[in-house]
């Protein structure tokens, strides 16, 4: 500050020359005292304003690594999630071909770790292993048509059967029968009240005797009556009672 207030005053900048009187009364020696000062804190500044260059370019450099480390690394992890997926997509292709074709992959000429097309192909394997709906309906109808007409050759032969049994019991005599009116008539009578039993002619399955059973929990309660079949003295001693066991009885 004194030196730009001397060199103000002069009128020329000088660095080297100094007047003999100054206004703060400084001396020569002070003067190159703080001349030697201001020349190494302009050194120290110097150093520090390199010293701050230096860091913000280190600071830099750092920054920049680290970017290009990011970069190196996401990089890195895409190329390792795409080659994860195309294994797992490989494999699960393989695990889709072994549970389709089975062996085929390898019977029928192709590698099993061919990414080629299968040996046959997918519709025309499930045609040749597997039958269609309608197809499988078709067949249905045609065995029951079938089964049908057997059962009824079946019928119609056993009833040319019995015919036949039927007349060769009753047997002839001279071209004469020996079945009388009374024995065809009890026939026709035991036919009649098979018949008259349901009027279906089949076995009653409902009866006890035949498998019928009641459901205990569903069923009405016993009926009892409520005079006395059995009394002595006016003391009762056993009731009518009817179960519903004796409907299929």
């Amino acid at each position: 500050e004194l030196q730009c207030r001397q060199e103000a005053a002069a009128g020329s900048p000088s660095s080297t020359t100094l007047p003999v009187s100054l206004s703060g009364g400084v001396d020569r020696h002070s003067h190159d005292a703080l001349l030697s000062e201001v020349t190494r804190l302009q050194e120290a500044l110097q150093e520090v304003r390199k010293q701050v260059e230096d860091l913000s370019e280190r600071q830099e450099n750092q920054e920049h690594l680290e970017n290009q480390e990011h970069l190196e690394n996401q990089e890195h992890l895409e190329n390792i999630q795409q080659t994860v997926s195309e294994l797992v997509s490989a494999q699960v292709r393989e695990e889709v071909r072994v549970l389709l074709y089975g062996n085929q992959l390898t019977v029928g000429g192709g590698a099993s770790g061919d990414d080629s097309a299968p040996p046959q192909p997918l519709l025309q394997w499930l045609q040749q292993h597997y039958v269609s709906q309608a197809d499988l309906q078709g067949s249905l109808s045609s065995l029951e048509t079938r089964v049908l007409q057997d059962i009824r050759d079946l019928q119609n032969i056993s009833r040319e059967q019995l015919r036949e049994d039927g007349l060769n019991q009753a047997g002839t005599t001279g071209g004469e029968t020996t079945v009388t009116k009374e024995e065809v008539r009890e026939m026709v009578q035991d036919a009649l009240r098979i018949f008259s039993q349901d009027r279906t002619g089949r076995a009653d399955y409902a009866l006890e005797s035949g498998g019928g059973s009641i459901l205990s929990s569903r069923c009405s309660q016993t009926y009892e009556t409520k005079t006395a079949l059995l009394s002595l003295f006016g003391l009762p001693l056993w009731f009518f009672s009817q179960s519903p066991r004796a409907v299929i009885q």
